[in-house]
């Protein structure tokens, strides 16, 4: 079996058994990550902030940018 995911919520698994059932466990864990920082950022953009910056460290691959 083989697994990859870097710090994207998308995970690559091919195999089966429990590491199969870890790794989709993982990368479910890692979309509601994903989902709690965007409601947190619109919530604190709806409660009146002027402005609100995002960085991250992560270059940019062109796979992400059609997203």
């Amino acid at each position: 079996m083989e697994t990859t995911h870097s710090d994207s919520p998308f995970v690559i698994v091919t195999g089966g058994g429990l590491a199969s059932i870890a790794a989709l466990h993982d990368a479910s864990f890692r979309i509601l990550l994903t989902h709690l920082r965007i409601q947190f950022c619109k919530n604190i953009v709806l409660a009146g902030v002027g402005s609100l910056t995002l960085n991250d460290d992560n270059p940019v691959i062109e796979e992400a940018l059609g997203a």
